[in-house]
């Protein structure tokens, strides 16, 4: 199903991060080709090298990392025009913010801003921080720039924490999502990838709203 096509898969610092390892192999099954970039904090919870040792590829996490190569810092605008998906999953909060806010003070976010490829979030985040009026304005936000959401559902964390907001599992979930949707260019972007490719023709469902009892 997926031969031949390149996704970038990007992983943020929240606890669902072990799910991304998970979801590359996954990826991989079905014949895709899946580099990884990773913020700092995701690195908290899965090493760096775990994703580049089932990808087969260097993980981008600094734009200037610690080596020789000259192009180095680079790398995100080469990731950004070589990939047909850009797939977040995780998605914290806080990268969500600064997706729609379009910073790029990381690789990830770079690298993103970089990319003329469909988008795919996948949230994971408290409940109340969901529910939050800056993260619905964000939401909102990326709706209209052709962002699509792989509906979240609700998760009960460890001991006393408060629900949340979790990605659902690898397969089918993300996987699927990854595998049928329709991308829509946003304004202004006209590149190749968004005329014609891979994921013409595919559909995911984006809820309207977050979920009322999440």
């Amino acid at each position: 199903m997926l031969s031949g096509r390149r996704i970038i898969l990007g992983v943020t610092g929240g606890i669902a991060a072990y799910k991304a390892a998970f979801l590359l192999r996954a990826l991989q099954q079905e014949g895709a080709e899946v580099r990884v970039t990773m913020t700092r904090a995701a690195t908290r919870f899965v090493g760096a090298e775990t994703f580049a040792t089932l990808s087969g590829s260097p993980v981008g996490v600094d734009i200037f990392p610690d080596d020789s190569d000259p192009d180095s810092w680079t790398r995100h605008i080469a990731w950004g025009e070589w990939a047909d998906l850009f797939l977040i999953a995780p998605c914290t909060a806080n990268t969500m913010a600064k997706i729609a806010g379009g910073q790029a003070d990381n690789m990830l976010a770079s690298t993103l801003l970089a990319a003329r490829c469909p988008v795919l979030l996948c949230p994971t985040m408290d409940g109340e921080m969901y529910r939050a009026p800056a993260t619905r304005r964000n939401l909102q936000t990326l709706r209209t720039t052709a962002t699509i959401f792989c509906s979240p559902k609700a998760a009960t964390w460890p001991a006393d924490w408060r629900e949340g907001v979790a990605c659902r599992k690898p397969t089918p979930s993300w996987h699927a999502a990854a595998r049928s949707w329709r991308p829509r260019a946003p304004p202004g972007r006209t590149g190749r990838s968004w005329k014609s490719g891979p994921w013409t023709e595919k559909r995911c469902w984006s809820p309207p709203d977050p979920p009322g009892n999440l």
